[in-house]
């Protein structure tokens, strides 16, 4: 049987096909390397790149560090002004809101003019009136929505109880008690007084903290209060609060219970 030609670096393996002997690294290294022409074909096209990369670094360090001064500017000019902000002046001659608080203020002097119901109407809604009539909810915030407040008005004729979800003033007592809301001289004259009772008892099942259950009722009657200013000061009005008040007095007459109590009454009017 003629043996098959093995040449040198070969060897004839189980399958019957030739084998090189030679590892694989070992035939590529001496074989011409085709990389070489392109690496240097490239060369103009990596350069450019290089470059490109190195102009592109740069700016990006130029605006880190332009970011980093403008950050470092404004903690020094902090420290200069050593906590003290000066702010503009507020825009009270062009924001319709700021031109009625500019305008907002506590008169002590009333015209005796009679107020139209609409007006009455008016400024019991800006006071605690509903203006969510799909939730209930007021014009003046209550700690959860309790709406503890009880507004009452008190004119020439009598008393009366504001029932915003009505839309009524429910007649509490007839006669002029507008004198008893307040030791001074103009309630009686203003046409219209406010008296803010808070009811302790519509405070969720009554077992709120006093001084919390106080802290609350106080608030709510702040807003109110202050709604009642905004109002009289978008229409031209008058409006005075006074704590001022010989609550022993006023509350018999009012016919409060236990758990009610006067906090402040404001007058409402034609300016002098």
């Amino acid at each position: 049987m003629e043996k098959p030609n093995i040449t040198t670096g070969q060897q004839f393996s189980a399958t019957g096909r030739y084998m090189s002997s030679e590892r694989s690294s070992d035939r590529f290294s001496t074989e011409p390397s085709l990389l070489t022409p392109l690496k240097w074909k490239s060369f103009p096209l990596l350069f450019f790149c290089a470059i490109l990369a190195s102009v592109c670094i740069s700016c990006r360090s130029k605006e880190i560090s332009a970011t980093e001064n403008e950050q470092a500017g404004s903690k020094n000019q902090q420290r200069a002004s050593a906590g003290d902000i000066t702010l503009p002046a507020p825009e009270s001659q062009t924001d319709s809101f700021l031109k009625i608080v500019t305008k907002r203020e506590t008169s002590r002097s009333f015209s005796d003019k009679t107020l139209s119901l609409q007006k009455v109407s008016n400024v019991l809604y800006a006071a605690f009136g509903i203006n969510r009539p799909d939730k209930g909810k007021r014009t003046a915030p209550s700690a959860h929505d309790w709406q503890y407040v009880d507004v009452y008005v008190s004119d020439a004729n009598g008393l009366y109880l504001f029932d915003a979800g009505e839309r009524k003033l429910k007649e509490i007592l007839k006669g002029d008690i507008r004198s008893l809301t307040g030791t001074q001289s103009y309630p009686a004259k203003a046409p219209l007084n406010l008296v803010y009772v808070v009811d302790y008892s519509k405070m969720g099942s009554g077992n709120v903290p006093r001084e919390t259950a106080q802290i609350f009722g106080s608030a709510t009657v702040g807003a109110i209060m202050q709604n009642v200013y905004l109002y009289a000061a978008s229409s031209n009005m008058a409006a005075g609060v006074r704590a001022d008040i010989d609550r022993p007095r006023l509350r018999k007459t009012m016919k409060l219970n236990k758990s009610q109590s006067i906090i402040l009454a404001q007058s409402f009017g034609y300016p002098q």
